[in-house]
């Protein structure tokens, strides 16, 4: 193939201070980074029938080509993988570095991420990252070996030693993005080479960016198949003043001769030819965080105990960590928990109830809140209270509305009863975002009048992260909150976060189930609500995964701001060939979730064999769905917008 003409992203360094770059929020007052990427013209040349083909170096070019059929082709099994493919590569190795006697593979990373549409603005979710860079630097790499094999650091130490990545297309030939390096004798380290250190939520990295220079001389294997690997060796703890290559630049770059047909990376994947506009149900899990999820599930089954008791508390309370932040709230104040129901039941089940308490909630409340609420009220003979929310309407009217409903509720409680002394519990069960419709409420503003009226608020936000920004639980004040991991933040199906500020941990005092009942005055709340011993903890962990690979598509700004203008325009346009209207004309209800007036008669009825019809016909026949319902003596449709869905009109 001829030399390609391509783009590349070197790195810029803005100010006099060391490189830096944070890869989450920085702390307030510090810059996210003071480095940026730019783009450079180059040409890449093509090693195919050159002689570099056959013998690049690694010790003169820092890379080369070897050919090696592997026996796994799809790498869908995260254990074969391991068992398998390690020991393949491990002898791969040895046979191809010159003094290569031992060989220890710390990780490896499956790629299967396609680029996102080209109409995406800069900063929306967007495809592989194509910028210049070596992964470590010089100091990460002995650190590696010393944070991998602390026991004989220090003999490997003594010796020389090698990091070289072992890259290779998977199932097809690489099309759109093959993988370029830098030949090292066309590099100065001293000018290209820009330690960069790189902040992480729980430790610091450094990795070299590269500073653009003409001198550069770029390769790649064209039409490269799974048969054929690219070594590239990232560090050679060899020094001997540039004779031998030490370290290889390297990016992705696009391809442009390439047909559009040719296969695409894939991050996500449905059933071939399937559009889901319904994350808000079942969510979705990207494969990054899949594999992630594996390796976590293959880390637990390798020794349970081990598991359980030295290493699953840790790794917990770092992700506790990790998402605190985002929420706005103390680590402390937050536990997993499998599902949104099951939290707003573990809450409402560890009140102390009266025949005179009262528990309010919405007409829009989830069934699976109804359903708690009904629980206690059969079980405790508590006062259940609705109010009856119907759309469209204003933000103004709800919060009027709803001061009212509170205020007559606690006038019922003292209503007959002379001398009473004891205020009864008012305790208010507040949609943040509903789902049927798929609506904002103006919750934050409900919190504040249950806050002036004494009234306890449980907030059922499952559809708050990952879909609205700037949450700040401190500043907001709820009872309790509870939100889905795995509806919009991309987790492993199965995890909800409760937050319960410090000041009513004393309520919450045991689980449901549980396996101990250890003292309120002794315990932490997660040793309380978290202790299910055969629980399984990977989907709580796969927060990690999820979290990481959100930055990647740039953060949540960038993602719900995408989202929620994919909901607008596809919502209107469907209005459009439907000939009716959305819910929520003015957008100031809508986040990433839009509403839709179907053109069904008011007359038909919502009944499961209706539902049931529906349901089997997107699914089955025309391989999309969205949730179909009905509200206020209309039919509606709500879709939900996400990264993989794009507009074609």
């Amino acid at each position: 193939m001829p030399d390609v003409e391509t783009i590349l992203n070197y790195c810029v360094h803005l100010d006099s201070k060391p490189a830096f770059k944070y890869v989450y929020d920085p702390p307030d007052g510090t810059s996210k980074s003071n480095i940026e990427m730019r783009p450079y013209p180059a040409v890449i040349h093509d090693a195919r029938g050159t002689p570099l083909e056959e013998n690049a170096c690694l010790d003169e070019n820092g890379f080369k080509f070897v050919r090696h059929v592997a026996s796994e082709k799809t790498f869908n099994d995260e254990q074969r993988v391991v068992n398998e493919y390690y020991k393949e590569i491990e002898e791969l190795v040895k046979k191809t570095v010159p003094g290569a006697k031992r060989v220890f593979i710390w990780d490896h990373t499956i790629r299967r991420l396609e680029e996102q549409p080209n109409h995406m603005d800069k900063g929306t979710p967007r495809g592989p990252a194509k910028s210049v860079h070596i992964d470590q630097t010089y100091e990460a790499s002995v650190a590696r070996v010393r944070r991998h094999l602390p026991e004989e650091a220090d003999r490997l130490l003594a010796s020389r030693f090698r990091i070289i990545n072992v890259w290779r297309p998977i199932e097809n030939p690489v099309a759109h993005h093959p993988l370029g390096v830098v030949n090292w004798r066309s590099v100065d380290p001293e000018r290209d080479f820009m330690h960069t250190r790189r902040f992480y939520p729980t430790f610091e990295g450094s990795a070299f960016n590269v500073r653009h220079s003409d001198e550069h001389e770029w390769w790649y294997l064209g039409s490269q198949t799974p048969e054929e690997c690219t070594f590239i060796k990232i560090f050679d703890s060899v020094d001997d003043g540039g004779k031998t290559a030490r370290a290889t630049a390297h990016s992705a770059f696009e391809e442009k001769t390439s047909p559009p047909e040719a296969p695409q990376r894939q991050s996500i994947e449905f059933e071939l030819g399937f559009i889901n506009l319904n994350v808000g149900s079942e969510g979705a899990l990207p494969l990054p965080v899949q594999l992630a999820c594996d390796a976590l599930s293959r880390q637990a089954e390798e020794s349970p105990d081990k598991w359980k008791k030295v290493i699953r508390g840790p790794l917990t309370e770092a992700t506790r960590q990790r998402i605190a932040p985002l929420l706005g709230a103390n680590p402390d104040e937050l536990v997993f928990v499998t599902t949104t129901s099951h939290s707003i039941d573990m809450v409402l089940s560890n009140f102390e109830w009266s025949s005179e308490d009262t528990i309010v909630y919405l007409t829009t409340t989830w069934k699976g809140g109804r359903g708690d609420v009904g629980y206690i009220r059969d079980k405790y003979r508590v006062n259940t209270s609705v109010l009856e929310v119907n759309f469209p309407t204003t933000s103004s009217a709800i919060i009027e509305s709803y001061r009212a409903h509170l205020r007559s509720a606690r006038s019922n409680q003292f209503r007959g009863r002379v001398g009473q002394t004891r205020q009864p519990k008012l305790v208010a069960l507040i949609d943040a975002i509903c789902s049927k419709p798929g609506i904002k409420f103006p919750w934050e503003e409900m919190v504040r009048i249950c806050r002036e009226e004494g009234a306890y608020s449980v907030v059922d936000a499952a559809h708050c992260l990952g879909q609205q920004v700037d949450l700040n639980l401190s500043k907001t004040q709820p009872d309790f909150w509870i939100t889905s991991c795995h509806k919009w933040f991309y987790v492993k199906r199965g995890c909800s976060l409760l937050y319960v500020p410090r000041r009513n941990h004393h309520i919450m005092k045991c689980a449901f189930p549980h396996n101990s009942y250890p003292s309120a005055s002794t315990s932490t709340l997660q040793q309380r609500l978290e202790g299910a011993s055969t629980r399984d903890f990977t989907s709580f962990l796969s927060v990690n995964a999820a979290f990481d690979f959100r930055l990647w598509l740039g953060g949540e700004r960038a993602i719900n701001s995408y989202c929620h203008d994919l909901a607008l325009a596809g919502g209107r346009r469907m209005a459009e060939i439907f000939q009716t209207d959305l819910m929520d004309e003015s957008g100031d209800f809508t986040l990433n979730m839009i509403n839709v007036r179907l053109p069904l008669s008011p007359s038909l009825p919502e009944t499961h064999d209706i539902i049931s019809y529906v349901d089997r016909k997107l699914l089955v026949e025309d391989k999309v769905y969205g949730l179909v319902f009905k509200h206020n003596g209309a039919w509606w449709a709500r879709c939900c917008a996400q990264i993989w869905n794009e507009k074609k009109f």
